[in-house]
């Protein structure tokens, strides 16, 4: 009887270990989602794009399913099973006639699994390339 107790207790530890590597896996590919949805926006219009970011105030957007950048509900939190929660600042490298804007993102994704909140964290910048 001990056996098949410590039997079924690996194979549920397998399962679960399982499902967590595929959700994170999940997440993973949303957040470089996200990231490529931002590059996309970066290529169309560095004008356009700058205007997401504020200098040295982080600004907080969610990802919609539409992949639209959209305000965080009052709770601070994202539509989505997957929440897309993306931080934009932007910061000035050599101020005055010569700087140059570069726009920090940050990327948080975030699942519930179980009763527990699970997330994962990409970072990039962002610079005017044409």
């Amino acid at each position: 009887m001990l056996l098949i107790t410590g039997l079924v207790v690996g194979i549920t530890s397998s399962l679960q270990n399982a499902q967590t590597s595929k959700s994170r896996a999940l997440a993973v590919q949303y957040g470089q989602d996200a990231i490529e949805v931002l590059r996309q926006k970066r290529d169309t219009d560095w004008t356009a794009f700058a205007l997401y970011g504020t200098v040295n105030v982080p600004i907080t957007y969610c990802l919609n399913e539409l992949k639209n950048l959209v305000a965080p509900s009052a709770e601070g939190t994202c539509p989505g099973t997957f929440q897309r929660i993306l931080i934009i600042t932007k910061t000035l490298i050599n101020p005055g006639p010569s700087q140059k804007e570069v726009m920090d993102v940050q990327v948080d994704v975030s699942w519930l699994e179980g009763s527990s909140r699970r997330s994962i964290t990409l970072r990039t910048k962002f610079t005017p390339w044409k």
